[in-house]
């Protein structure tokens, strides 16, 4: 479930609260709401936050149904724009599904993908100057 996105012109930055069950329409109800709020463009970057989520439904066979949806929307909205998405859980538990998606993240995907345990963390990644 969404609990909430924002965006944030002055640091570039969407920033999704996500928790509850993580699955497909989960994501394809995030995408929609965050491309229809007003200050959203391409080049903007995303911090997921990931509070008391359920990750039964995400399953490998999700994970790979998903990650051909960030595909679409790499190729179809962001046009070759390298931008940045951190992904936030406190929740050790989940931590190994994390690593997973990012590292599937970095083999199929042209953004720059990471997983952190604490907001603060990947805030300060977020802000910090590109190469």
């Amino acid at each position: 479930m969404i609990d909430s996105i924002t965006i944030s012109p002055d640091q570039r930055v969407c920033e999704i609260h996500v928790s509850g069950a993580l699955n497909l329409d989960t994501y394809a109800q995030t995408r929609e709401q965050f491309m229809a709020l007003p200050g959203w463009h391409r080049d903007i970057d995303y911090l997921m936050v990931y509070r008391r989520v359920f990750l039964a439904e995400f399953t490998p066979e999700v994970a790979d149904q998903l990650m051909s949806r960030f595909e679409a929307f790499d190729r179809d909205v962001l046009d070759g724009r390298r931008v940045r998405m951190a992904f936030v859980c406190a929740d050790e538990t989940a931590e190994p599904l994390m690593r997973f998606w990012e590292a599937l993240s970095a083999q199929r995907r042209p953004v720059d993908e990471r997983f952190f345990r604490s907001e603060t963390d990947a805030r300060a990644w977020l802000q910090t100057p590109r190469a």
